[in-house]
């Protein structure tokens, strides 16, 4: 019940949930004031250890939410190119027109199914009739080269005047990620008093290509070092790898032209491409330094907790 009203809560107003939140915080700090007052003054050692150390753990938690936050945005921006890529390449294809009463069409695209993006075919049978189609009784076939790989049965009743029906849906599967074309085989069907059979219709042949799934590796991947993370992280190496190429530009030596033709001679363009160098390399020294400090002190404020732990277990 209490869960029900607490999410209930939650759903209505977060600033109303923080606030109900914050005040059983209070009303527990309250109930149990005594206990909590002997229980304060055993933590203040620990409180005076973190408080020295307290810069290189604000440092350190500062990259962690950094890291994080840059890792959360490359996955949906690498998401997001994997996206749209995957939409360009949708196909569709109908049958011929010279028949027609009816036409056939095929649609392979990427979609979610259960939350995981997941390519899919889906067949549909359309009435482009001016009239609606009794009944229709066939099968679609698809082939790969001269080989037959796949048929889908099609029994349709009272197809509507510009209406269309779904016949197939599903994953890709191994009889339907190789094909060239498809048929669709009419053995019967009725519109109005007419009656037409065995009418074949073909589609024009489809040419695939496989770049997907041969570059995997150029729209998913989640290994940082070696190590694998929840995290698409194709963004943020493209990023690194644009800012580095950009680092090396500009620290490479540089020949520069006047308007009264004078350029500067080789020796002071590797002086300043050498300054340039040490620039460079000083920044991210420093903040290479500065990290490994940090967690050496963080390393530090453990060992001198873990040894007042001691100390009480000791009493």
């Amino acid at each position: 019940m209490i869960s029900v009203i607490v999410n209930y809560i939650k759903e209505k107003s977060n600033l109303l949930y923080t606030i109900a939140v914050i005040g059983v915080i209070f009303y527990f700090i309250y109930s149990q004031w005594s206990e909590f007052k002997s229980n304060w003054y055993s933590l203040i050692p620990f409180i005076k250890i973190i408080s020295i150390h307290i810069s290189s753990v604000l440092l350190i938690l500062t990259f962690i939410c950094a890291t994080i936050f840059l890792f959360k945005i490359s996955n949906r921006k690498s998401n997001e190119q994997m996206k749209d890529y995957l939409k360009s390449q949708k196909i569709e294809v109908e049958t011929d027109k010279f028949f027609r009463p009816i036409g056939a069409a095929v649609i392979e695209e990427y979609d979610f199914l259960e939350g995981i993006e997941t390519k899919t075919i889906k067949i549909k049978v359309i009435n482009r009739e001016e009239n609606h189609i009794e009944f229709i009784d066939g099968f679609i076939s698809f082939y790969y080269e001269k080989e037959r790989v796949k048929v889908v049965p099609v029994k349709i009743r009272q197809l509507y005047k510009g209406y269309s029906e779904r016949v197939y849906y599903s994953k890709v599967d191994k009889d339907t990620i190789n094909w060239n074309y498809f048929d669709f085989y009419i053995t019967e069907m009725k519109i109005n008093d007419e009656i037409y059979t065995n009418v074949r219709l073909r589609s024009p042949s489809v040419y695939k290509t496989y770049y997907f799934y041969l570059n995997m590796d150029k729209f998913i991947d989640k290994k940082l070092f070696g190590i694998r993370t929840k995290y698409n992280l194709v963004w943020l190496k493209e990023k690194f790898r644009t800012g580095s190429r950009l680092v090396r530009f500009f620290c490479s030596p540089k020949k520069y032209h006047i308007k009264n033709g004078r350029v500067y001679t080789n020796t002071w363009r590797k002086i300043y491409s050498l300054l340039k160098n040490l620039v460079v390399y000083a920044l991210f020294g420093s903040l290479t330094l500065l990290f490994l400090m940090s967690s050496l002190d963080i390393i530090e404020m453990f060992r001198e907790i873990a040894g007042i732990f001691k100390m009480q277990d000791g009493q």
